[in-house]
C-alpha cells in the first residue's frame, strides 16, 4: 500500500498547482482581477490536502466505507480530475478512520 501513496502524492500535487501555471499562462488574456482572492484559497485547500495524505497511515489508503464507494486512495486520484470539490469527503473519510486532520489537532 505505500506504493499508492508514494506514487499518489506526487501526482496529486502536481494537479494541484496546474491550474495555477495554466492561470499565470494565461493572465495576459484575462480580464484585469479575474484570479484575485482565488489565489489564497486554492493555496490553503492544497496545503490540507496535501497534509492530510501525509497524515494518512499507507494502511488506510485501502479503506473505503461501503463496497462500491470511492476508496481514500481512489477519491485522491479523483481529485487529480476534479481539484478540491472533495476535500469534505476526505476529511469525513479520515476522521471515520480514526484520522485527525492535522490543521484541527
Amino acid at each position: 500500500m505505500r506504493l499508492v501513496r508514494t506514487s499518489a502524492l506526487p501526482l496529486l500535487i502536481a494537479a494541484l498547482f496546474a491550474p495555477a501555471i495554466t492561470a499565470a499562462a494565461h493572465a495576459q488574456s484575462a480580464p484585469a482581477g479575474i484570479w484575485q482572492g482565488y489565489d489564497g484559497e486554492w493555496e490553503h485547500t492544497s496545503s490540507q490536502l496535501i497534509a492530510l495524505a501525509e497524515a494518512t497511515p499507507p494502511e488506510k489508503f485501502a479503506w473505503r466505507p461501503a463496497s462500491g464507494v470511492r476508496s481514500t486512495s481512489e477519491v485522491y486520484m479523483h481529485i487529480v480530475i476534479h481539484a478540491n470539490e472533495h476535500m469534505g469527503q476526505l476529511v469525513a473519510y479520515a476522521r471515520m478512520t480514526g484520522v485527525v486532520p492535522p490543521w484541527s489537532q
